[in-house]
Parts: C-alpha cells; structure tokens; sequence
C-alpha cells in the first residue's frame, strides 16, 4: 500500500480532511501533517516524515503561503523526488519546476472528476516517476495571482470612461472661453 503524507496549512484542515477520506477510499495509507511555522525541532521531524512516506502530497492555498513549515517540508520532499502538489484556491505557487501541480479548487469529492484521477495517477505512479525538478522556492515574497481578465477589461472601459470625461470638460471649458 503506498503510504502518502498528507501536508497542509492549518487553515486547510477541512478541505484535507475530504482529500485524505477519499484517499483512503481510493486504497492508500494517508498520514496527514499540518505544518504551520517552522522551527528546529519541525525541520528534523520534517526529513524522518519525508523518509518514512512514499509520495508526499502537499495541499497548496492562501494560508500556506504562511506557513513556513510547510516549504521545508516541500523542499526536502523535493530532494527526495516525492512531491506531488495539490492546489486548492487560486494562490500562487513558490515552487518552480518540471511538474504542474494538480488543481483541486473546484472539486466536491466527485472520484471521477478528470483532475482528481490524474492525481490519483500520480500520486499511484501510474504517471511515471516525477523527475526530481530543480526546484526553486520563494517563501520571502509570495507572488500574487494574476488579475482575471474581466477585471483588466473593467478597468480598461473605466480608463476610457475617465479620458473621455476629462477631454469632454477641456473642450467645453475651452469653448466656453473662447465664446465670452
């Protein structure tokens, strides 16, 4: 049975809970760690855990970007070719590399749903062995999620809503001007 470390920021216990149950269903040993912040004694516990587990699945969101336990665990998982990442909500990645991760933010627990089997590929090996990437991992200053591109339209059609205001009040400010 292949035994997969569930890691996790505090905030994503819920979503984890559902992942590991289904998981679990789906015939692997999981063992879930909630890394928060990062210190001498997690490190150490971090490599044995690492070690001790076949793939190591981490659940990416917005409260793991505070979670500095949570890279170090990536990286050493990193090291050891085992990472597989699962993102949860649209934050942005610090690790970079050869695998994109799985995007879980809109899953309900549907087992057939197409991103959730290519996991299960995955993290079963079905998919190959995940060359070891060469990771780089920012945890000093997560990038922000790109702006959707309805927004960018909005604020193209309020830009040229502000423009055409302004030239409309020179203009008549102009005319009125000249006039008297």
């Amino acid at each position: 049975m292949t035994v997969i470390l569930l890691a996790h920021a505090p905030g994503a216990r819920g979503r984890a809970a559902l992942i590991a149950k289904a998981l679990a269903a789906a015939g692997f040993e999981v063992r879930d760690a909630v890394l928060g912040a990062a210190s001498p004694r997690g490190r150490a516990s971090a490599a044995q855990t690492v070690a001790s587990a076949d793939r190591v699945l981490v659940l990416w969101s917005n409260d793991a970007r505070h979670a500095p336990g949570l890279g170090a665990l990536a990286r050493r998982a990193v090291a050891a070719g085992k990472l597989s990442v699962a993102r949860l909500d649209a934050s942005s990645l610090p690790l970079r590399g050869r695998q994109a991760p799985v995007d879980l933010s809109r899953w309900t627990g549907r087992q057939t749903w197409q991103p959730w089997r290519a996991l299960l590929a995955q993290l079963s090996g079905a998919a190959g062995p995940t060359p070891p990437p060469e990771p780089q991992i920012d945890d000093a200053a997560p990038v922000a999620a790109p702006t959707p591109p309805s927004a960018q339209g909005l604020r193209f059609v309020l830009a040229t809503i502000l423009v055409g205001a302004l030239a409309y009040a020179l203009a008549w400010s102009y005319l009125t001007v000249t006039q008297t």
